[in-house]
């Protein structure tokens, strides 16, 4: 059994990355960030840039007192785990204890609007009444190319 506490401290913002959580992008992490917004409340970290939208800190502690500082956050390559420590088999457990806690929480209602800047999309998702949504307009994407 595992207790998780989100910890307001932008110095644990560091981590590597450490696995992803199984959530695919669109409504599903729509549902995960308003999972962890019923969980842990509002993220320690977080912007308008799509590719570095928002970042949680975890602690969570077993029946032991073994505790571990997770980062969740979504990034450049979707929702992820981060970790700064040796990743052993405990460690493993712990992040797969996290996550299935997370997606096993009804989402809070929430809606955040991100870019992604270098391309001007705007993304805009969130949940309502359980139900969650995700809504991706592409920016225009002027290339000029090289004419001899």
């Amino acid at each position: 059994m595992y207790k998780y506490l989100a910890l307001n401290d932008q110095n644990l913002l560091g981590g590597s990355f450490f696995t992803y959580p199984g959530v695919e992008y669109g409504k599903e992490s729509a549902k995960f960030r308003g999972s962890l917004i019923t969980l842990f409340a509002e993220p320690v970290y977080k912007t308008d840039n799509a590719s570095n939208a928002y970042t949680y800190v975890i602690l969570v502690k077993d029946n032991n007192q073994n505790s571990w500082i997770f980062t969740i956050y979504e990034g450049p390559s979707g929702t992820a785990i981060g970790y700064n420590g040796k990743g052993d088999k405990e460690t493993e457990r712990a992040a797969e204890a996290l996550i299935n806690e997370v997606k096993m929480t009804i989402p809070s209602d929430f809606e955040e609007v991100v870019f992604y800047h270098d391309f001007g999309n705007k993304i805009t998702y969130g949940c309502s009444n359980g139900v969650c949504y995700f809504y991706e307009e592409l920016g225009d994407m002027n290339l000029e190319l090289d004419q001899e």
